[in-house]
């Protein structure tokens, strides 16, 4: 029985801290940014705040206050570095265009002005303490807010303030004691529009981050499922015949995939996403066929093992669904939030039989996107990546759903000489793999809440442990 009780308290614990990842300090997680609004402890009249402010400085079809379209992203390889991206518009009441956010910060020491905003409680009872807060320092060449619509060709690019630096953990927001970050940055303001508008904001003239942290926005999974990306040929101008996982380039001169541009997974099997919560690195496997090949030989499977670390947002992400679809054209699908992951050469590969491909780079400097629509074939939760390797690219376009996913061969035939392989198939410049309809990797299939299921889970094995010491 003593036993029983151990077993059934760890089961417990384990339980409370995956629930709490999410509220303590950014470093491997995914998370959700949005507007901290004041709260007992914060400045102001109560929810009263917003995302960003620009702060006594006025610019060309552009508000003071703005809050996130949907939500921001907030990323981190482990602690070292500090990414932030999402797409902004003004609060309710004030008219301005629509901006995209990339910001990127390193760790740093203590400023010398640590800014404490909420009332005196705050530090005492409402147990926030600045001491456990962890700073950054802004990276300039790879923060700006990128004009939509009215201020295309505007950028306002952020500029490190003398004095305070990024700070992130509980009440770091100075708006409410949650979980969340804030900074004031100065602003180097251009337009190729307006000449007049380009200036470099001194002294108070400052950006204003305000936010708060939390699990919201799709990414609070370990690991996913890839399935291919199938085209939704209402939200893409591709046909259906450009439906593969993975697409090699029609300039391949290289030898390795053979005359084979499109493949696809072999037959009930899938691809694996999985995030390293010690760094917040990705790895992806799987295994494919030739398109149109069914049967599995000991040299016409190609796998592939690739691994990526987190980076900052592209300045412009990769957009291959209709227009209308993203928000910067009142759409849905927003390409700042969502995450980016730079391909790590040194630990990616693909073999073919006895063959190894690797020397991989991105191509056209574009990093993996994951998020909802980023694989380029419908608006689903998915990913997309561009591969460069000696003598062609390959194209992978996938839908990812929260859950392990069975990698594993059946069982190989003898090999036929040469492989069986259908005609190559012609796609055009440009072609990627195409997902099929996929439930929301928040949700289980019944719409179920993933939390809520984790906890069932955790129910059922508590039962499971009293049967067991009962009926043993």
């Amino acid at each position: 029985m003593k036993r029983l009780l151990s077993l059934l308290l760890l089961a417990f614990l384990v339980g409370s801290i995956g629930a709490q990842d999410c509220q303590t300090e950014v470093n491997t997680n995914v998370q959700a940014a949005t507007a901290a609004l004041s709260d007992q402890f914060g400045p102001g009249a109560s929810q009263s705040g917003q995302a960003i402010t620009l702060n006594r400085v006025s610019v060309p079809n552009t508000a003071n206050n703005y809050n996130f379209v949907r939500n921001g992203i907030v990323s981190s390889n482990g602690g070292s570095n500090l990414f932030i991206s999402g797409s902004i518009q003004p609060v309710s009441g004030e008219t301005g265009a629509s901006y995209g956010v990339r910001l990127a910060f390193t760790k740093t020491g203590t400023p010398s002005d640590v800014k404490k905003e909420l009332t005196d409680a705050a530090y005492t009872t409402g147990g926030v303490d600045p001491n456990t807060w962890n700073f950054y320092q802004i990276d300039p060449a790879n923060s700006e807010l990128i004009g939509y619509g009215d201020a295309q060709g505007t950028t306002i690019s952020l500029l490190e303030h003398p004095t305070t630096a990024l700070q992130v953990g509980k009440g770091a927001s100075g708006k409410n004691v949650n979980n969340g970050l804030s900074g004031w940055f100065l602003m180097n303001i251009t337009s190729a529009n307006n000449p007049n508008a380009n200036l470099i904001t001194q002294g108070d003239q400052v950006l204003d981050i305000n936010v708060n942290l939390g699990c919201e926005g799709g990414f609070n999974c370990v690991d996913y499922t890839l399935t291919t990306a199938h085209v939704n040929t209402t939200e893409t101008a591709q046909t259906v015949d450009n439906d593969q996982a993975l697409f090699v380039s029609d300039s391949n001169t290289n030898p390795f995939f053979g005359n084979n541009h499109q493949w696809e997974f072999v037959p009930n099997t899938q691809g694996s996403l999985h995030f390293d919560t010690t760094n917040g690195h990705a790895s992806i496997f799987f295994h494919l066929l030739p398109k149109g090949v069914t049967q599995v030989t000991s040299n016409n499977v190609l796998t592939c093992s690739l691994n990526y670390v987190p980076t900052v947002a592209p300045s412009m992400p990769k957009q291959e669904l209709k227009p209308e679809l993203y928000v910067s054209n009142g759409g849905s699908v927003d390409p700042f939030a969502w995450a980016f992951y730079a391909l790590d050469p040194s630990n990616s590969s693909c073999t073919l039989g006895n063959a190894t491909l690797s020397g991989f780079s991105e191509q056209d400097s574009m990093p993996m996107q994951l998020g909802a629509g980023a694989s380029g074939k419908n608006s689903n939760f998915g990913l997309s990546s561009w591969i460069a390797y000696d003598g062609g690219f390959f194209d992978i376009n996938l839908d990812a759903n929260c859950g392990g996913a069975n990698t594993n061969l059946p069982g190989t035939s003898a090999p036929t000489t040469p492989p069986t392989a259908p005609p190559a198939e012609t796609c055009p410049a440009g072609c990627q793999p195409i997902p099929l309809p996929t439930n929301n990797p928040t949700e289980t299939p019944a719409g179920n809440d993933a939390t809520n299921v984790g906890i069932s889970k955790l129910f059922v094995a508590i039962l499971s442990l009293f049967v067991l010491a009962f009926f043993h």
